[in-house]
């Protein structure tokens, strides 16, 4: 375009400094897909909040609904994320691409914190994408494409923004990231991804449509992962610790709750679930009606207040509560404190402050026992009276029942789903009794004849991980390594696709830098060489393709850096492993070709 193009003077530059390298280092970050998904669709959701009286107009027929859209490519290694949302102002678009921690531009309502998610989520995925907006009210489109690659090489800390006319009608962004790093299935996207954010941002989904589209065919969640409605509430008498009706009152367990926590306001409620279950146990805390620390891929299940997962109150027990003005870490996935006095509070307020306790009806309710003749008796009693107790801020209170019958208060047979996780429960199907409680194991709790999980048993009785969740085992390196000199190659390698990428993400790092280490020595590297600078020469020997250097070196120093750290540092360690697994997939090649040359020298 030329000088004298009346065009030309719309375009201009955006700082996209601090220094160019911090951008290598936002590719290590511990995002996994859902979250980093779920920052591009914080920003969706806010620009649509945002513009919602002025969309509103635009179509007085009907309210405005946000639709976003994520199409992923694996033949074109391409991901576009779209809505139709506000858009971006140009004078905001500054703000949005320059990437540091703006604190104190976002309302405390807002789903934007930290002013860095686009940005760091799309570098994680990403050294090469774009963005293209148009924003409600303005006459032009911005088209802005970050080449990291390309900065570094010219030694630029900016890039052109290039506006061309459009209605101010328009509204719409679109972001694509290229050749992107993060690779997962079909399958791994309805089993997790999808669930993940449908629970995320499930306070949003009468104005909200999410849609995730893999190749061209719309996915749809497992929906066995995908509770988003309240549980039924379990109404029953408190019980004794044998499970016997105790109380000659009909309870409906539900707790809500409106208090005051170090200054900070906690609304929301606790219940007992009609019907225990291991499909996504826990609490929901929510900030800003979405779901921080939720229930369905890192189930929250506070210890202190539930016990172990395998334990009845975490199966019973379910609660939602919204902690607007907690901090929370800038990806959003934890509160950003520590929140055990927070459990001491509601354990009390469980317990003893509303003339009930819930947590010792959850741990010594019993199915089995409540369909005995003489407990069902009761109930039939206190359903004549057609009065039962509901337990609000000033404890519980006597209320009408309104056509309470005998189906509403004998809970159905308990859940006879799986564990949901099987590495955080030792024998599938088994639910302990309480502590305590000397009655035995009742005969309607899960049982193992039953499963139909997600994990399987090796031959010592032992779950192991998803496979989703490790390294794929590949014969054919496997095969390549016993080329080399003693058996250690191919035993640690084995070992490597055995453990769970999630839950031992600190074995894994190490042992992945532990394998790097050793296997370089086995083909020819010196002491004073660091594998990352011995690989480094050889990766150039290896291909001319500048993209596969770059993915090989990215995955070499990924792991010498998270192996180093997880092992030198006393506080230092990685929530998770899960980027072994694509590493893996990019280091097979470049390995086997690696041993094939050495055996043949």
């Amino acid at each position: 375009m030329s000088k004298d193009d009346p065009k030309a003077s719309k375009n201009f530059s955006v700082d996209v400094s601090p220094e160019m390298q911090i951008y290598g280092v936002l590719q290590h970050l511990n995002y996994d897909l859902e979250t980093a998904f779920a920052e591009f669709i914080d920003n969706s959701i806010q620009s649509f909040i945002d513009s919602e009286k002025k969309l509103a107009k635009l179509d007085t027929d009907s309210s405005p609904k946000l639709n976003i859209k994520i199409e992923i490519s694996s033949k074109e290694n391409q991901i576009v994320i779209s809505d139709n949302a506000g858009g971006i102002k140009r004078e905001d678009i500054h703000r949005a691409l320059r990437l540091g921690v703006q604190l104190g531009i976002h309302s405390t309502d807002s789903l934007s914190v930290y002013g860095i998610g686009m940005k760091s989520s799309s570098i994680w995925f990403t050294d090469n994408w774009s963005i293209k907006t148009s924003a409600l009210g303005e006459n032009e489109k911005l088209d802005f494409n970050f080449e990291l690659q390309k900065l570094l090489k010219n030694n630029q800390s900016s890039a052109e923004v290039i506006s061309t006319d459009a209605s101010a009608s328009e509204h719409y962004t679109n972001i694509i990231l290229r050749n992107h790093i993060r690779f997962e299935s079909a399958e791994h996207y309805q089993d997790v991804i999808i669930p993940f954010i449908a629970e995320t941002f499930m306070n949003y989904r009468n104005k909200v449509s999410i849609e995730f589209y893999y190749d061209g065919k719309l996915l749809s969640p497992n929906k066995k992962k995908t509770q988003l409605s309240q549980p039924k509430v379990m109404v029953y008498p408190p019980v004794t610790k044998n499970g016997d009706v105790k109380e000659q009152a009909l309870v409906t367990w539900k707790i809500p709750f409106d208090f005051v926590y170090k200054s900070r306001k906690v609304h929301g409620f606790i219940m007992l679930r009609e019907t225990g279950s291991y499909v996504q146990p826990g609490l929901r805390l929510l900030r800003n009606n979405r779901v921080i620390e939720g229930t369905t891929v890192r189930s929250n299940i506070p210890e202190l207040l539930l016990g172990t997962k395998n334990k009845y109150a975490a199966q019973r027990i379910y609660g939602e509560l919204n902690l607007d003005t907690f901090p929370v870490d800038f990806m959003k996935t934890n509160f950003n404190e520590n929140l055990k006095g927070l459990y001491d509070e509601l354990r009390k307020k469980l317990t003893t402050d509303y003339n009930v306790d819930l947590l010792f009806q959850a741990n010594y309710f019993r199915n089995k026992v409540s369909k005995l003749e003489h407990n069902q008796s009761i109930v039939k009693e206190l359903l004549d009276k057609q009065l039962h107790a509901e337990i609000n801020k000033n404890g519980v209170s006597l209320v009408q029942t309104n056509g309470l019958n005998a189906s509403d208060t004998i809970p159905e047979n308990e859940s006879t789903e799986p564990p949901s996780s099987p590495d955080e429960i030792t024998q599938q199907g088994e639910m302990p009794e309480p502590e305590g409680n000397q009655s035995s194991a009742p005969s309607d709790e899960n049982n193992s004849s039953q499963n139909t999980n997600t994990g399987s048993s090796n031959n010592n009785g032992f779950l192991e991980p998803l496979p989703e969740n490790r390294v794929s085992f590949s014969e054919k390196l496997n095969n390549t390594l016993k080329q080399l000199t003693g058996n250690k190659p191919e035993h640690l390698y084995s070992s490597l696709c055995t453990i769970s990428l999630k839950k031992h993400s600190v074995l894994a790092y190490v042992g992945a830098w532990s394998f790097l280490e050793m296997f370089t020595a086995l083909i020819g590297r010196n002491s004073s060489t660091s594998f990352p600078d011995f690989l480094g020469s050889k990766i150039n020997e290896y291909t001319k393709e500048k993209t596969t250097r770059t993915e090989l070196k990215r995955v070499v120093s990924d792991i010498s850096t998270k192996g180093n750290c997880t092992k030198h540092s006393g506080v230092y360690w990685n929530h998770t492993a899960m980027d072994l697994k694509p590493a893996f997939i990019i280091l097979e090649p470049f390995i086997i070709y690696l041993v094939e040359k050495h055996c043949k020298n």
